[in-house]
């Protein structure tokens, strides 16, 4: 069995350096739209038998560009929604990296170092089925 992640486009928090968890229902931007399309061009989105999605905006309406005409398709799975921040939804990363450099380090949260992540990468992780 083959399991394809795919994390949803940019948000218009991401876009602008902001936490954005459960309590952030935000759009994408319109980079993240822009780049959703882009995907949604380059790569075959319906080769999956199943596609689930977390029920907010920015997951949704990224599940939904790349898969178009089939977007009826997609299982929308509270389960999937993304943790909440807390008083950290909307703050602005720079500044709670600053304040909370240890645990961030720690736990690999707010690694403002890494880009975001392009939807069409993949994590692709195959299971011998018995």
């Amino acid at each position: 069995m083959d399991l394809t992640i795919v994390r949803h486009s940019i948000s218009s928090d991401n876009g602008r350096g902001l936490i954005s968890g459960a309590g952030s229902d935000v759009d994408l931007s319109e980079a993240g739209i822009e780049l959703a399309q882009e995907a949604q061009r380059t790569f075959d989105w319906n080769q999956f038998d199943q596609v689930f999605s977390s029920p907010m905006r920015r997951a949704k309406q990224t599940a939904e560009l790349l898969l178009g005409d089939q977007a009826s398709a997609i299982n929308f799975d509270e389960r999937l929604t993304e943790m909440n921040f807390g008083d950290w939804d909307g703050t602005a990363e720079d500044a709670i990296f600053e304040q909370y450099l240890k645990f961030s380090i720690k736990w690999g949260c707010l690694m403002r170092s890494i880009p975001i992540i392009h939807p069409i990468q993949k994590v692709t992780m195959s299971w011998l089925t018995a």
